[in-house]
């Protein structure tokens, strides 16, 4: 049995191509001139959907991928445009300008509402940086105080280690690690 978020990635999916098909008919009916944003769009849908059968972790990035360029209208799956426009490009080709698009905003919404934890692990690794990162960045400042402090006399580290809540906590779990070294 699928698991609901898988549910909902293959229905966004679906939902994705059905707008997608309906766009591709009426560009051959001549009912609508396809963009550029179009024809980028379902060639992005066509990779999107092999890679979320060919790796569905990577398919889950792959919808919130289609969702992020759709909120910012570069890519466009639908003949119905209905956004605000932030830059609009003039040139002989058939482009979209840069816009706000509120269908995608609203999909998203929906998509944050079923994967909560996924769209904040995103959010937290483009902004905070991964676990690992965070675990990296943490042992280089905790080796730091610990050289800076390890070469206090012990008068001064006494001082210091008083005043121990004042100091970052990689500087407190240095100090930590020095006191019970010079105790052994």
């Amino acid at each position: 049995m699928l698991k609901p978020n898988k549910i909902v990635d293959i229905s966004f999916l679906i939902l994705f191509g059905i707008s997608a098909l309906v766009t591709i008919y009426q560009g051959i009916s001549n009912t609508f001139l396809l963009t550029i944003n179009n024809y980028l769009a379902f060639l992005l849908y066509a990779i999107m959907v092999g890679l979320k059968f060919y790796s569905p972790i990577k398919g889950k990035y792959g919808v919130l991928i289609l969702l992020g360029l759709s909120l910012v209208d570069i890519i466009n799956f639908s003949a119905v445009v209905i956004n605000a426009k932030i830059y609009h490009l003039d040139s002989g080709w058939s482009v979209n300008g840069l816009g706000f698009n509120i269908i995608a905003f609203i999909l998203l919404i929906v998509y944050y509402f079923f994967n909560t934890d996924f769209v904040l692990y995103i959010l937290r690794s483009l902004f905070v940086g991964s676990d690992k990162e965070l675990a990296d960045k943490k042992e280089k400042l905790v080796n730091f105080y610990y050289n800076k402090f390890r070469e206090e006399n012990n008068e001064n580290f006494d001082s210091i280690f008083k005043n121990i809540e004042t100091y970052p906590d990689e500087a407190q779990v240095a100090l930590k690690k020095i006191k019970i070294e010079k105790e052994v």
